[in-house]
């Protein structure tokens, strides 16, 4: 079986669509890959069409086995994702049988896009010619603009060295945190993403699912703890074994415990047990010991100091991808296209028009009733809109 995914690729092309983050996955409304469709369709010209990572949300593994992890688990999820979602599958055949290119770019949650198993995997389950469908991490247009996903520097989903490296490593401890908390945890509990999760700290998520599940949410605890301390152990076989960057979020037990919020949540449990101790004390001897007093003291007023965390958290993979592209284009002297963020935008770099960042968005997530993507046109790269206003037959440009 050839090993078709490179981690760069050069094209050239007059025009290129450019879309990511779909994140579908079972349960999830398909409409992003039925848009898809409905813009390929739309248009005369097809040339060549950039799926730049996070198509799938592969993470999404379920109660299988070894977490799903490994080629022969990842082949047979995506060709049941491509069966659940036939409009993605349908727009890269409609596009590729107009004489168009496909290249798909790995993300963070399709990671093992570049295993070659999956490809094939996807190969066969479209009946695409292979020489019209090429996977890859990083793509290089005209030598005009450079294209990647953007989550080679974001510290929750950095895979060492690279993705295709990490993955073929094939052990759980190389996937980063991201990855690792939506595979043991978001599969099972969903809600923790709707109440963003890593946007946030644990006091704001905790009092926002006890609204909506009450009792229900100390299971949820329970499994949070089980998940962190397993991470943490992975985290920390990861660093002994280099298979995670100095500055991931993976990069030992104490990096992986502060990221999830560990001291904050082991504190909060000694405190509760400080309480059960306290009352039974009181209620034996009449008195509660004072260790136990200023202990149950020292653990409030820990948790009541209010943790900058989450503000990081929250905005450091934007910050990071931002960063990234700049550097990117001051090396390659190329205007830079990512995705990640789920917030489109552009900017110039180093205040020069000719140079751009701009960052496609989420094709998941419509902006005023519609879907940001990037077009690349004869030498020119805009943010565009899907659907276009009325009366006009192909997207928008913003």
């Amino acid at each position: 079986m050839p090993f078709r995914h490179k981690l760069f690729l050069e094209e050239s092309a007059g025009t290129a669509l450019i879309v990511g983050d779909l994140h579908l996955h079972p349960g999830r409304d398909g409409a992003p890959g039925t848009d898809l469709l409905s813009l390929v369709e739309s248009l005369d010209e097809k040339d060549l069409l950039v799926l730049n990572g996070d198509v799938f949300d592969l993470d999404r593994v379920g109660g299988e086995p070894e977490l799903g992890f490994g080629p022969g688990a990842a082949a047979a999820r995506i060709a049941r994702f491509l069966d659940e979602f036939p409009a993605l599958g349908q727009a890269m055949k409609t596009w590729t049988s107009q004489g168009g290119k496909v290249v798909w770019l790995a993300g963070n949650h399709d990671a093992e896009v570049c295993l070659p198993e999956v490809q094939e995997a996807v190969i066969n389950r479209l009946g695409i010619d292979k020489r019209s469908l090429s996977f890859g991490e990083k793509l290089v247009i005209n030598n005009e603009i450079t294209i990647e996903h953007g989550h080679r520097m974001d510290p929750d989903n950095n895979f060492y060295p690279t993705t295709s490296a990490a993955v073929k490593r094939g052990n759980l401890e190389s996937l980063p945190m991201g990855c690792l908390v939506t595979r043991m945890l978001l599969t099972r509990i969903p809600e923790y993403r709707r109440n963003g999760e890593h946007r946030s700290n644990p006091w704001q998520i905790f009092t926002r699912l006890f609204r909506q599940h009450k009792l229900a949410v100390f299971k949820m605890v329970a499994l949070y703890l089980v998940m962190a301390l397993r991470i943490c152990k992975l985290s920390a076989r990861a660093a002994y074994r280099a298979d995670t960057a100095p500055w991931s979020s993976t990069f030992g037990i104490l990096a992986a415990a502060r990221r999830l919020y560990l001291d904050r949540l082991l504190a909060a449990l000694f405190l509760v047990s400080l309480g059960i101790v306290a009352f039974s004390s009181w209620l034996i001897d009449n008195e509660v010991p004072v260790y136990i007093a200023l202990a149950s003291l020292f653990n409030a007023a820990f948790l009541l100091i209010p943790t900058r965390r989450a503000r990081l958290y929250g905005s450091r993979d934007i910050d990071s991808v931002r960063n990234y592209a700049a550097g990117m284009a001051r090396q390659t002297g190329t205007s830079i296209v990512m995705g990640h963020t789920h917030q489109p935008e552009t900017k110039p770099i180093d205040g020069q028009e000719s140079t751009l960042y701009l960052n496609h968005g989420s094709f998941a997530k419509k902006i005023d009733g519609k879907r940001p993507l990037g077009v690349y046109r004869h030498g020119l790269l805009e943010l565009a809109y899907f659907p276009p206003p009325p009366g006009i037959k192909s997207v928008k440009v913003a």
